[in-house]
């Protein structure tokens, strides 16, 4: 699958490099470098976007951890409260 998508993507690259050889004109070295530096301008901000996901999602996680937490202390108060009526309710009888 992988292969199919680099290969739709060359395609598309070789594409556009004729296009701007062809319609604007230019050399096939400064349309190949163009289209360098656009990909490369490009996946930088990709590579940004990305990162911020990962912090948006990081930092979802940590709330749900934290929220686990909170909810395990809090059983852990009630089973604890159930514990000593029961010890308590065991010594009376």
């Amino acid at each position: 699958m992988l292969e199919i998508i680099i290969g739709i993507a060359a395609v598309g690259l070789l594409g556009y490099v004729a296009y701007k050889v062809v319609v604007k004109h230019e050399t096939p070295l400064e349309a190949i470098t163009e289209i360098k530096d656009e990909i490369v301008y490009e996946a930088k901000h990709l590579e940004v976007a990305v990162e911020h996901k990962l912090e948006d999602a990081l930092h979802s996680l940590e709330e749900q951890v934290s929220a686990r937490a909170k909810v395990a202390e809090k059983e852990e108060l009630i089973l604890s409260a159930k514990l000593k009526y029961h010890e308590n309710e065991a010594k009376k009888t």
